[in-house]
């Protein structure tokens, strides 16, 4: 089966802080329902790299592969028109597949969202559908 996407739309803009070169590198752990999505880049203004994590809660699937690659979620993503850029975390709200998520566990429509970001200097794509997400 293959699952429409239906628009995004921009929940994070991680270019508000990242450098214009992007990030360097990505990091992510799963642990306990959540995944720790560790972005690493440099801070101009200290001179060093830091980072930021984006925790997406109580997640029931990911994916995270090399983009451009080979897309194994059978999701067509119909529209990005309500997205700001691909670099952001946008989040699909009519996905059929987080509906399916939902559907599964019994949960009202809408409790599973499917977000998704591209890493353009990493070249990772990464999709996740989770209850949230929280960035610290």
């Amino acid at each position: 089966m293959t699952y429409r996407s239906g628009e995004a739309r921009s929940v994070l803009q991680p270019y508000d802080w990242l450098p214009g070169h992007g990030a360097n590198d990505i990091e992510y752990t799963y642990k306990d329902g959540q995944l720790e999505l560790k972005i690493l880049y440099d801070d101009m203004d200290l001179g060093k790299e830091v980072h930021k994590t984006i925790f997406f809660l109580d997640v029931c699937d990911t994916h995270i592969g090399f983009c451009p690659g080979v897309n194994c979620m059978n999701i067509n993503y119909t529209s990005r028109s309500g997205a700001k850029g691909l670099s952001d975390l946008n989040v699909y709200d009519d996905s059929e597949a987080a509906h399916a998520w939902c559907k599964h566990f019994g949960w009202p429509k809408g409790t599973v969202k499917h977000y998704q970001i591209f890493f353009n200097s990493a070249n990772y794509l990464v999709d996740v559908f989770a209850k949230g997400f929280r960035v610290e």
